[in-house]
């Protein structure tokens, strides 16, 4: 019991899988796709607008922060789908269990890894979210509602991910098993 309730018996794995997202090159193209979306999205918004007013303000925030949710339930399951289900493929998980790491530690490490990986993903989203603040019409408490929604929804989409790839050992099925259980939590997310 205390080795689950002490913070740093997640690091190791932590480190892990650190230097091994650090050296996916993915990692770099999801981010550029991701700004070209959001500047299309932007541009796209701003296209009928030819004076900047509250209105504007209101439907860039709105139309970005809904292009950001949509954006988390499609890359968040992607992210964790195949964290499990890798180790158990490839045969590290049973190396894993043999070291003094709880599985505990192991699915905290995991998925502390991930949710600092969709973070960089969010922060991309970050300026164009911004801008619309800075016109006017918006107050601190429309951005950080959008923002915890955003925040809920990363972690339910990531937690999906990590559900599916403890169930399949298969990357396809992980993958598919995510989706499905994203759309599921998703459906309910909306009606709470």
């Amino acid at each position: 019991l205390r080795e689950m309730s002490d913070p740093t018996a997640a690091m190791p794995i932590i480190v892990r899988e650190l230097g091994v997202e650090a050296r996916h090159s993915s990692n770099y193209l999801i981010r550029l796709l991701s700004i070209v979306l959001f500047a299309g999205a932007f541009a796209l918004l701003l296209e009928d607008q030819p004076v900047v007013s509250e209105s504007m303000s209101i439907r860039l925030f709105a139309g970005i922060h809904t292009l950001a949710l949509a954006g988390i339930w499609m890359v968040g399951p992607i992210l964790t789908a195949d964290s499990l289900s890798r180790e158990r493929r490839e045969g590290t998980l049973g190396f894993l269990f043999s070291t003094k790491l709880t599985p505990q530690a192991i699915v905290l490490g995991k998925s502390f890894v991930h949710l600092v990986r969709a973070l960089t993903l969010w922060c991309v989203a970050l300026p164009f979210l911004t801008i619309p603040f800075v016109l006017g019409g918006l107050t601190w408490l429309d951005v950080l509602s959008a923002f915890s929604l955003q925040g809920c929804t990363l972690l339910l989409a990531l937690s999906c991910g990590l559900v599916a790839s403890s169930l399949a050992k298969r990357p396809a099925l992980a993958l598919l098993l995510a989706y499905l259980i994203a759309f599921g939590a998703s459906i309910l997310f909306l009606h709470i």
